[in-house]
């Protein structure tokens, strides 16, 4: 896997070798012992109880952390951020002071074996400019399982499950801050991401003991993905109005890959390599303007306009191996559609100007409204050799050209009153309706026969309404509500649809939700507090196919969540906290209602889960505390249902465990010492992504 030097090395738009390993260390640590003897230049350091004031200039973190994993290490990874492997080193670094007039800083982090790196620093003189520049990388990890059939508990691997992705920044950012001028600012941003992830486009198998084949052969992702980001911005402030413009130029490079298997270990194994490459420019100019008109009047405005250029290429082979090349007289197996030579352009312009009103009648009485427009052109072509295998090998080129045009109105409008004692009363309401022109074509080149020619026109409209109240009857209770409606009308009118596969059905896409919020505060003596909050949320989802058809409800979601949240400090050295969640969620669909033999084909979905979270804490002396924290996760909605089609629902039991202790050396140096436990079962995965780790960490902080 590339690591942000290696990338700078390979001089992809970048000087090479502009950061190395050791160059790291050394600036993290030179500063350091440069400055042991340095006077305080402000101090900006974390604060911790019964720690003295001490003219501070800076801080070190050292830690050193192990993990202990006994079960499914993938699972744990993805779930907890951390492999299973003794690592630490600088965790956190800050150092600050005055050069002359200039303010400097700098910060960094390295985390050896977890890849976790960063550094940066700032030079700012408040009447003359700055310089800011720094990069991070880090790695998040993922679990490469596929699906478990419960029937003769059939659990298919064949790579390696622990997955991980690499993802970094470098950037430089420069600035020129004069009084009474304009005020410029350059930015450069490189980013990237690589590695591989797990993906939920699962691969078939037949070893099912004779239910059929099922969908639980685990896949993965491949990506590599740059970006070169260039950012120019000027603001300048005349009287009472400020204005300013900015140039965006993005520059995007992928290769991107989804690698799948189908029917591994039988005659018919083959594997399915699906690579997406993009190169893509953007480019966006944006101007903004906000006035006082009036004392209780100030109006803002904005524009922006972009364009984007990319080009598309890639291939679907099915082969012997993934990333091999394509073989037409590999023997695919009927529904094995896939292509190659992909050759392709798309190209976007997009217009936005929002214009906004703040307006404040009277003393009580706050008004907001704002106005955004939108216009987006979309030009889409491509052509490919499409590769299959029926009674026989085939082979067809197809051309494939969509043009979308897009047009949004928004509105916004929100009023706030205070005239009210102890109360805040709000409304607000958010209105859009965007108009939009598709134009679909597919031709087979051989045969100049047209597959796809579809124009629809399509309308989307939305409406949102809030109110709610905010309210402070005593100081020791408040207490707040909140109510919205939100609904949204899909409408296409297929004007062509002249197509030999699936035509356009559905004509009109209705989604309304109801939610209401209350949330209390109430402290009933100054040791104890409460905290309360009820969620009911309720959607439904109504769809048809146009005259002559009824509209159906597609879909009924209901959402209640209950929590409650209990903080007491019998001591002032002693404090305990806890909180519980429920979440009650369902959707229903006409499918689960389904008689005969399509019963039970569908089942009502259920995602019902509860949380608690206990924390306490005790000060045991000015110099040392301990802190102690419990989490506990349960769902409890898997139902086994692989025998008609496939299980449903959510069953998972989680705890997590932590004991931390503090202790002050002097009045510059404290350690930390902690112990966790971390316990998962899964119902879903048939056990084979339990885990029991357990974490022992030390840290130890030095201010200087």
């Amino acid at each position: 896997m590339k690591t942000l030097t290696s990338r700078l090395n390979r001089g992809r738009g970048l000087s090479a070798g502009i950061f190395t390993f050791p160059a790291i260390i050394g600036l993290l640590v030179c500063p350091l012992l440069s400055v042991r003897g340095a006077s305080s230049g402000g101090s900006s350091a974390p604060q911790f109880s019964s720690w003295e004031e001490v003219a501070l200039s800076g801080w070190i973190d050292l830690s050193l952390f192990g993990v202990s994993v006994d079960g499914d290490n993938a699972a744990f990874m993805k779930r907890h951020g951390s492999p299973q492997s003794a690592h630490g080193g600088i965790e956190d670094f800050h150092f600050e002071t005055y050069l002359g007039d200039a303010f400097f800083a700098v910060d960094g982090r390295a985390i050896v074996d977890h890849n976790d790196f960063s550094f940066k620093f700032k030079l700012e003189n408040y009447e003359k400019g700055f310089i800011r520049a720094g990069f991070s990388e880090y790695r998040t990890w993922y679990d490469g399982s596929g699906g478990f059939f419960p029937q003769n508990d059939m659990w298919i691997n064949f790579f390696e499950e622990e997955l991980a992705m690499d993802r970094g920044s470098l950037w430089f950012e420069a600035g020129l801050t004069v009084p009474d001028l304009p005020e410029i600012t350059f930015k450069y941003t490189y980013r990237f991401r690589e590695g591989k992830k797990d993906s939920l486009s699962w691969g078939d198998t037949a070893f099912t003991g004779g239910f059929g084949r099922k969908h639980i052969v685990p896949s993965f992702l491949g990506i590599d993905e740059e970006t070169n980001l260039f950012q120019l911005d000027v603001k300048h402030a005349i009287g009472k109005t400020k204005f300013g413009a900015g140039l965006r130029y993005e520059i995007t490079d992928y290769t991107d890959s989804r690698n799948m298997r189908r029917t591994p270990f039988e005659n018919s194994d083959r594997y399915v390599t699906q690579t997406d490459t993009n190169d893509s420019d953007a480019f966006s100019v944006h101007a903004f303007a906000e006035t006082q008109l009036r004392k209780n009047l100030r109006v803002t405005a904005g524009l922006s306009a972009t364009s984007l250029d990319a080009d598309f290429s890639g291939d679907r082979i099915i082969g012997s191996d993934f990333n091999v090349v394509f073989d037409p007289l590999f023997q695919t197996q009927s529904h094995d559609p896939g292509f190659v030579d992909l050759v392709g352009n798309s190209e976007m312009e997009q217009y936005v100007l929002n214009l906004n009103f703040i307006y404040n009648h009277k003393k009580n009485l706050h008004l907001i409204s704002a106005f955004r427009f939108e216009k987006q052109d979309v030009d889409v072509a491509s052509g490919f050799l499409e590769t299959n295998f029926l009674d026989a090998p085939t082979e067809d080129s197809l051309s494939i050209m969509s043009d979308k045009s897009w047009d949004e109105i928004s509105v916004k409008l929100e009023a706030r009153y205070t005239g009210k004692e102890n109360m805040v009363l709000f409304a607000r309401a958010d209105l859009n309706r965007g108009d939009g022109l598709l134009t679909e074509r597919e031709i087979e080149n051989l045969t100049s026969l047209t597959e796809l020619d579809r124009n629809t026109d399509f309308t989307r409209n939305t409406q949102k309404y809030t109110a709610g109240i905010n309210w402070y009857p005593k100081s020791n209770f408040n207490a707040s509500a909140r109510y919205y409606y939100k609904n949204r009308d899909n409408n296409y009118d297929h004007l062509v649809d002249d197509t030999l596969g699936f035509p356009g059905f559905v004509q009109t896409l209705d989604f309304a939700t109801h939610d209401i919020n209350i949330r209390a505060t109430w402290r009933p003596n100054s040791k104890i507090t409460l905290v309360s909050r009820y969620d009911y949320q309720v959607s439904d989802i109504n769809t048809s196919a146009g005259p002559g058809f009824d509209k159906i409800q597609s879909g009924d979601l209901t959402k209640h969540i209950i929590s409650e949240t209990v903080t007491w400090n019998p001591l002032a050295s002693v404090y305990f906290q806890g909180s519980i969640n429920y979440i009650m969620d369902e959707m229903e669909t006409p499918a689960s209602k389904l008689e005969g033999g399509a019963a039970n084909l569908v089942l009502l979905s259920e995602n019902d889960y509860w949380n608690l979270d206990l924390n306490a804490g005790v000060v045991l002396n000015e110099k040392t505390d301990v802190q102690f924290y419990y989490n506990y996760y349960r769902a409890d909605n898997y139902t086994d249902n692989s025998a008609v089609s496939l299980p449903y629902g959510a069953g998972a039991k989680e705890h997590r465990l932590s004991v931390t202790l503090n202790r002050r050396v002097s009045e510059n140096m404290r350690i930390t010492l902690r112990y966790a436990f971390f316990s998962n079962r899964e119902e879903t995965t048939g056990g084979n992504n339990d885990f029991d780790a357990h974490l022992i960490y030390s840290g130890l902080q030095y201010r200087f």
